[in-house]
C-alpha cells in the first residue's frame, strides 16, 4: 500500500515538472470590409517556444468575395518560395523558408480581400505545416483559427466627385540580402527583399546585376551572374511610378569598399617586400666590394 503511495506522488511530481509543449498556433484578423472595396486580413503565427525554418498552407476564403493579393511587409518570413492566388480567388497557396530559423511570435503574412456583397466572409487555413530548426526537418505540430468578417454596404455616393490624389511618396527604405543556402536553388546564390509603401502599395521590383539591364523580378531573385562580379540593385516601385532603390555589394567584389583594402594591403605588402629584397642585394653587394 505505501508503495503504491509512493508512486502516485512520484506520477504526480513527474507530471508537475515537465515542461508542456504547445503546439505552433496560426491565427487571423478580418478587419472591417464595405461592399466593392479592397480590405486587409492578417494572419499570425506563434511558435510556443519552438524554433522553426519553413511553413506551407493555403488560405481559403468562403462567401461573395475574392482574395486579391498577399502582402509580406513586416513577416517574420524571410523566403516566400510560393505566394499564388487562385484564379477564382478563393484560395491562397503559400510557402516560406526561414533562414536561421525563428522563435517567438509575429506577422505571418497579410491578404488583400474584395467583398462583392453584404453578408459574411469567412477565412480558414488548411493543411498548414511547420518544420523544426533541428536540422533533421522534424514536422511540428501546428493549430489554426480562421475569422469571419460582416461585410457592410457601401455607401451612397455624393454628387461632389472626389479626384484620385496622386502619390508622390517613395516606397519606404528597404534592405537586400545576398544568400547561399543549400534548401534554396540548389545552394546557388540569390537575392531577398521586401519594401512597403503606405501610399499606394508596392506595385513591382526591378532588379539590375552589374552593368545588365533592369529587369523585373521578385523575392527570392536567383542571380544570373553567379561569380557576384558586380554590385545588385533592386527598386521597389509603386503604382504611381515612384521608386526607391537599394544595394548590396558582393563581399569580393571590386564595388565592395573592403575591396580597396584588401588590395591595398597586398600592394603593400608587395612593395615592402620588394624594399627589403632591394635592400638585401645591396647589402651583398656592399659586403663584397669590402672583401675586394
Amino acid at each position: 500500500m505505501v508503495k503504491k503511495i509512493l508512486l502516485s506522488i512520484q506520477l504526480i511530481m513527474v507530471l508537475m515538472l515537465a515542461t508542456p509543449v504547445w503546439a505552433t498556433s496560426l491565427s487571423m484578423t478580418g478587419g472591417s470590409a464595405v461592399v466593392n472595396q479592397t480590405s486587409i486580413a492578417n494572419i499570425y503565427i506563434n511558435t510556443q517556444g519552438k524554433e522553426i525554418n519553413a511553413i506551407d498552407g493555403r488560405l481559403t476564403l468562403s462567401g461573395n468575395g475574392r482574395i486579391e493579393d498577399m502582402r509580406i511587409g513586416g513577416s517574420v518570413v524571410g523566403i516566400w518560395v510560393q505566394q499564388g492566388v487562385s484564379t477564382n480567388g478563393k484560395t491562397l497557396e503559400f510557402a516560406g523558408a526561414i533562414p536561421g530559423g525563428f522563435t517567438g511570435s509575429g506577422l505571418l503574412f497579410s491578404v488583400e480581400y474584395r467583398a462583392q456583397g453584404t453578408g459574411l466572409l469567412s477565412f480558414g487555413l488548411e493543411g498548414v505545416r511547420t518544420l523544426l530548426n533541428d536540422g533533421l526537418g522534424t514536422k511540428d505540430s501546428v493549430t489554426v483559427s480562421g475569422v469571419t468578417v460582416r461585410v457592410s454596404p457601401a455607401t451612397a455616393p455624393t454628387d461632389e466627385t472626389q479626384p484620385e490624389k496622386a502619390d508622390t511618396t517613395k516606397p519606404e527604405s528597404f534592405t537586400v540580402k545576398l544568400i547561399q543556402d543549400e534548401s534554396v536553388f540548389d545552394g546557388k546564390w540569390h537575392i531577398v527583399f521586401n519594401a512597403t509603401d503606405g501610399q499606394s502599395g508596392v506595385d513591382h521590383y526591378e532588379i539590375k546585376e552589374g552593368n545588365g539591364d533592369w529587369i523585373i523580378g521578385e523575392s527570392p531573385y536567383l542571380l544570373q551572374d553567379q561569380e557576384l562580379k558586380g554590385p545588385i540593385l533592386v527598386r521597389a516601385v509603386d503604382e504611381f511610378a515612384n521608386y526607391r532603390e537599394a544595394r548590396v555589394n558582393p563581399p569580393f567584389s571590386a564595388q565592395n569598399p573592403m575591396w580597396y583594402w584588401i588590395v591595398g594591403l597586398i600592394a603593400l605588402i608587395a612593395i615592402i617586400y620588394e624594399g627589403w629584397h632591394i635592400f638585401v642585394l645591396e647589402t651583398q653587394i656592399q659586403k663584397q666590394g669590402i672583401k675586394k
